[in-house]
């Protein structure tokens, strides 16, 4: 029986032992090898360090065989020896694993763009004290429409706000119908009523100072916020 513990820079696969027996009791056993640098270099475990272990006596022998160079072949090189790699012509400047088979990279995953919140300016999407929804306003709702029609299981909130000029009644009623506006819009383009949570907030809740004109249009809005 003989077993090759390390073929070193030589291919397993040009590795030709031949054995023959000289009698009852002894035999021989050659390695041939290809591959590699020459000068080969063996090592018996009963000691010979040529390729042919002459009468040799009924038993299990080991051998071990590298070139000059003490390297593995690679014949592709993708820097897995020969006598390991199970892909052996892999093309130039491919990423290999340790069996020298292309790396598989998986597609980078890409994840959705979450929208959590959407502020529709009154000025953009209401004429002055008005409570329908200008044409203006529906490029902007109509990306927010699809991606809650990708996520059906998501709800809303729709709040309407004010600035601080009229009473608090007109300003909570102006805010709550520019909200409902919003709604009856999504509802246009096929969402469910049971998703959404209207509310008029008036004045409260300023985003800026409505001591200038500037502070005053942005308090001005209609805030759609995700709540599930």
């Amino acid at each position: 029986v003989i077993t090759f513990l390390d073929l070193g820079c030589l291919n397993a696969g040009s590795a030709v032992l031949e054995l023959c027996c000289y009698g009852s009791n002894t035999g021989s056993a050659v390695l041939t090898l290809s591959g590699g640098t020459p000068p080969n270099n063996f090592n018996w475990s009963n000691g010979v360090t040529t390729d042919t272990n002459a009468y040799l006596p009924a038993g299990t022998y080991a051998v071990t065989a590298v070139d000059a160079n003490g390297c593995p072949l690679d014949s592709d090189n993708d820097g897995v020896p020969d006598y390991l790699d199970k892909c052996p012509d892999t093309a130039p400047g491919t990423k290999v694993d340790s069996t020298g088979c292309p790396v598989v990279i998986p597609p980078p995953k890409v994840e959705k763009n979450e929208i959590k919140n959407y502020t529709l300016s009154a000025n953009a999407g209401f004429a002055s004290g008005k409570s329908e929804l200008l044409p203006s306003a529906y490029a902007g709702l109509d990306g927010l429409i699809k991606f809650m029609k990708e996520n059906p299981d998501s709800r809303w909130m729709i709040t309407g706000y004010t600035d601080n000029v009229g009473s608090v009644q007109i300003n909570e009623k102006l805010s709550r119908k520019r909200a409902e506006s919003v709604l009856d819009y999504f509802m246009t383009k096929g969402l469910k009523r049971e998703r959404f949570v209207v509310v008029g907030k008036g004045d409260a809740d300023p985003v800026a100072s409505n001591d200038t004109a500037a502070g005053r249009a942005l308090n001005r809005r209609v805030e759609i916020k995700r709540i599930q």
